[in-house]
């Protein structure tokens, strides 16, 4: 669990970072992440009604769950990802007038200054 104390010095910052990532983040994802099952079969009958779709009689389905990412995962492995989704995904280099450089910057120093169990 990620623990941020509501009066702490990154509190404000991972509120920020929250806030101006979560839309993004979210908008990208929204195809393939699933909120419960139904969304899943809703998501699932659009996808088969795609000409392109890759679907076949031997596609296995798996639900992963990684419960100590924060503490697998270096920092530096998480900016370059959280880097290169913006670079790949965002049509402007910036996020609300906020240049992607500046918003790796900030969550380095979120996640150099927080302890992750």
């Amino acid at each position: 669990p990620v623990v941020v104390t509501q009066h702490c010095a990154t509190a404000r910052l991972a509120h920020f970072l929250n806030e101006l990532l979560r839309p993004v983040v979210e908008r990208q994802l929204e195809s393939t992440t699933f909120v419960n099952g139904a969304d899943f079969i809703r998501k699932l009958n659009d996808y088969i009604e795609k000409p392109q779709h890759r679907l076949r009689p031997t596609t296995q389905f798996v639900t992963i769950k990684i419960s100590n990412f924060y503490s697998m995962v270096a920092h530096g492995t998480m900016l370059i990802a959280l880097q290169d989704f913006l670079t790949d995904y965002l049509i402007m280099p910036t996020i609300n007038n906020i240049s992607i450089g500046k918003i790796i910057r900030l969550t380095a120093l979120f996640l150099h200054n927080n302890r992750f169990y």
